[in-house]
């Protein structure tokens, strides 16, 4: 229960402030007014599944290698692969989706989209993974636990 909750608690912090981390990083890059009205609820509509995705990876992640014992530098590397793997399984669903349904001349303006996604994604994991820090402690073996011994 406690590995469970380790991937639970990951995927809640990067889901949750993931996109709007990234929605900021995209705002800050791009100056498209239209668009950075929209920004923030696009950002959780198309930035949610990598998120999760990141957050999941992170967590294994963290129940293997045990972070409690890293640097913050060594905590946001995790949190950037997190990210980027997180956005690499979005851009080849969606871009699976699209060569199949629609073609490749559609594929091909949807690749500075595909470029935003990792634009805001590897930032996102680099944060989410520092604001998580070593909590809650873990440990990358846990030794297994000997009954109680009876005195005789």
């Amino acid at each position: 229960m406690k590995r469970f909750s380790i991937i639970a608690v990951s995927s809640l912090v990067f889901g949750s402030i993931g996109p709007s981390l990234g929605a900021v990083v995209v705002a800050m890059t791009t100056r498209h007014g239209d668009f950075a009205h929209h920004l923030f609820p696009l950002s959780y509509a198309f930035g949610i599944v990598p998120a999760l995705v990141a957050g999941a990876i992170y967590g294994v992640l963290r129940l293997r290698i045990g972070t409690e014992t890293l640097s913050w530098r060594r905590r946001a590397g995790l949190g950037a692969f997190s990210g980027f793997i997180g956005c690499l399984v979005f851009v080849t669903l969606g871009a699976t989706y699209t060569l199949v349904t629609a073609g490749t001349a559609t594929f091909r303006s949807e690749l500075d989209f595909y470029g935003l996604e990792f634009l805001a994604g590897i930032p996102a994991g680099v944060i989410c993974a520092v604001v998580l820090g070593p909590w809650p402690r873990t440990t990358a073996i846990e030794a297994p636990h000997s009954p109680p011994s009876i005195p005789g």
